[in-house]
């Protein structure tokens, strides 16, 4: 991932995974993934005690989680309860494992740990990572500081963060000011605040601000590693003005290249720098990114469009299909037998969103089969587009979704826009 700070969310959310947590119903697995992204999102907050510091409220049609009284945040109470008395649904809501989210709590120095340690052990692959994502025009000086301390901070989770009076101890220079201090480093001025729980790096133009203080090794490991930093960012940003020019040239071919495809092809399409749409039936289009880098690369995604334009063009028009929306809570209800029986011969996680009766006869009517496919993908199937019967229509589906499934993951399957403008060469 880009982003050191978004890569380690998704590492605690792999290791809360782990815990293996059985939901009891549908809205308790809602109200469990909820509350698991509050807790990862916060888990810097110090002494977090479940049954003290979050609270769930029914307000209307959604369940609303207040955390330690300053964090809110809801999901949407699904349709298949709206008839239910408020305080069952929030029996329902409250009945939810505290114990387990107690256990993910109280796992996080373990993790804290192992997070660590993956980023020591990868630390090389990570920076090439981050790098790759830096683009020539920005700031890459503040951008490569930026990262370097917050590698350093990960390294150091858990720490004791350091005080005035620790540097203080280590012979710098500190100066108390009206609401903080400013400690003079050999190469850094750094900020701290009176409560220790914010501190500021500084030099010349540059500053760069952490909601935790750091160890006192870590300072001095920065203060002394800065020189260095920015001589590696100038060395870097220079080079990647060398790749800028390069991409230049080698974007102008592909897009020359793109174009005949395009003429062969006989398709409409929208080029909006590196990012080719190509219109398809049914109101779609298929997009990717082309990389002018790589002009093999390039070539390859463009020899390849006829069979993926073909896949995604035989998906009839009942189907919709979308990026996976994780916190959908739109897909409720129980399945009908036949539907689970499909799906369950699949392989594939889904769910299906009925409508309320229309008689005395309890019979929902299936509106929407959503199946969760690979390449984060999810396929809607609208019942009320098509006359055929459901049996059929589920029949069917493995076709589509292996059709879906063959296209890779670089390519984007999107909803035709009012705002498109189409060419043809």
């Amino acid at each position: 991932h880009p982003h050191l700070e978004e890569f380690e969310t998704i590492f605690f959310e792999e290791k809360v995974k782990e815990m293996q947590y059985t939901p009891k119903t549908e809205l308790d697995l809602a109200i469990y993934k909820k509350v698991c992204s509050i807790i990862i999102r916060h888990r810097d907050w110090q002494d977090i005690q479940i049954n003290r510091d979050l609270n769930t409220h029914i307000i209307d049609d959604w369940i609303g989680f207040f955390f330690k009284g300053i964090y809110q945040n809801s999901i949407t109470i699904p349709r298949n309860l709206y008839d239910e008395k408020k305080d069952v649904l929030q029996e329902i809501a409250n009945s939810s494992s505290k114990e387990e989210y107690q256990k993910i709590i109280d796992s996080f120095p373990k993790w804290n740990e192992e997070f660590k340690t993956v980023c020591r052990e990868n630390v090389r692959q990570i920076e090439s990572v981050m790098f790759d994502k830096f683009e020539p025009k920005s700031n890459v000086l503040k951008q490569y500081l930026d990262y370097k301390i917050y590698l350093m901070q990960a390294l150091c989770r858990g720490e004791q963060g350091a005080t005035a009076n620790d540097l203080e101890a280590q012979g710098l220079q500190v100066k108390k000011r009206e609401r903080d201090y400013v400690a003079s480093c050999k190469n850094l001025t750094i900020e701290m605040n009176e409560k220790n729980d914010g501190m500021w790096f500084k030099i010349d133009d540059y500053v760069s601000y952490l909601t935790h203080n750091l160890s006192v090794k870590a300072i001095l490991e920065i203060d002394r590693s800065f020189p260095q930093w920015i001589e590696e960012a100038k060395a870097l940003q220079h080079e990647l003005q060398k790749q800028h020019k390069t991409k230049q040239i080698g974007g102008n071919t592909v897009v020359v290249l793109a174009k005949i495809r395009m003429r062969k092809l006989d398709c409409e399409y929208q080029l909006n720098k590196d990012l080719l749409e190509i219109k398809l039936l049914h109101d779609r289009k298929l997009a990717v990114k082309l990389p002018y880098s790589n002009l093999t690369k390039a070539k390859r995604i463009l020899n390849c469009l006829p069979q993926h334009i073909a896949a995604v063009n035989s998906i009839p028009d009942e189907y919709l299909i979308k990026s996976l929306s994780s916190f959908d809570m739109r897909a409720v209800g129980k399945a009908t037998p036949e539907v689970d029986s499909s799906m369950k011969q699949m392989g594939y996680n889904y769910s299906c969103y009925y409508d309320f009766p229309k008689s005395r006869t309890n019979q929902f009517e299936l509106l929407e089969v959503i199946v969760q496919l690979p390449k984060k993908r999810e396929l809607v199937l609208r019942k009320s587009k098509t006359p055929k019967p459901t049996n059929q229509v589920l029949d069917e589906m493995p076709t589509y979704i292996d059709a879906i499934n063959s296209v890779p993951y670089y390519f984007n399957i999107r909803p035709v826009l009012s705002g498109d403008k189409w060419v043809k060469e």
